[in-house]
């Protein structure tokens, strides 16, 4: 007998189900395929030494990229959005992407003379190629690390996965696609482990395969999905956007996520031109 799972959504079944998703759906797909290209795989990145306790991998790190993959990419993603790619410096643009630094992309949208809300919308696909290569580097998450925010890139998880016949609990970074252990009665944003002030919001028409746990400490909540093995970085993005239902249902309830990223890792982004020059930043 084998443990239920929920049925991974794809950008096809989207697509029929939400036509108004399109252009999204578009960008969202170029960024996860431009994630499996050859140029990132290029990347070095060099960790921050010393790092504070409880800091992620990439916090204070310097990450060096060919300078062809990131102005080919910040075209291309320009592009798809329908604006003008002149003008964006890749370096900043990208850093600013990583760490979600608010300041930054509309400095960004400035120099470009774009519109600096929509630049804002395009920092988690910019960042979505670079931050899944340094997950590829980073590995797998340390045992036994604590927090709920990603060990690698320093983002909430997008959802919890209840995993295989022994329904462990995986926390699964939409950013960078880490995956990392997490206590089964606990809030992922407060810690709270007192089963009386944790709680859950079941679809009826899911069940128990997808769901949003709740926290009445913190008011804060997390989509759950039952799966029988580890959805992929593509899998678990699909799976975020196919369940903003869930999302606006704890909205309604009164719950909420906290904003912006669980520790901005303020990283360092260097290009080069020649792809032998990363060999130095390499760690």
């Amino acid at each position: 007998m084998t443990a239920p799972g929920a049925t991974a959504p794809t950008f096809e079944g989207l697509a029929r189900e939400h036509p108004e998703w399109q252009g999204w759906l578009d960008v969202m797909r170029l960024a996860l395929e431009r994630a499996a290209a050859p140029e990132w795989q290029e990347i070095a990145v060099t960790p921050a030494p010393g790092r504070p306790a409880g800091a992620p991998w990439l916090a204070g790190a310097v990450i060096g990229l060919p300078e062809h993959a990131a102005r080919r990419w910040t075209a291309a993603l320009l592009q798809s959005a329908g604006a003008r790619a002149s003008g964006v410096d890749p370096a900043p643009f990208l850093a600013a992407a990583v760490t979600l630094d608010a300041e930054g992309l509309a400095a960004a949208a400035r120099a470009a003379a774009l519109d600096a809300d929509r630049l804002r919308a395009l920092a988690h696909p910019a960042a979505l190629p670079l931050l899944a290569a340094c997950a590829a580097r980073a590995g797998a998450a340390p045992a036994g690390w604590p927090h709920g925010y990603c060990p690698v890139c320093g983002a909430w998880p997008a959802l919890a996965e209840l995993r295989g016949l022994e329904l462990s609990r995986q926390l699964r970074c939409g950013r960078c696609g880490a995956d990392w252990a997490a206590a089964w009665l606990a809030c992922v944003f407060c810690g709270n482990d007192d089963h009386e002030a944790l709680d859950g919001l079941v679809s009826e028409a899911a069940g128990s395969m997808r769901r949003v746990d709740t926290c009445r400490r913190c008011q804060g909540y997390l989509k759950t999905v039952t799966t029988l093995t580890a959805r992929s970085h593509a899998e678990v993005v699909l799976e975020d956007l196919a369940t903003v239902a869930y999302d606006v249902s704890a909205l309604d309830a009164g719950a909420s996520r906290p904003p912006g990223l669980g520790w901005p890792p303020r990283v360092e982004l260097q290009l080069a031109r020649r792809p032998g020059l990363l060999g130095r930043w390499r760690g």
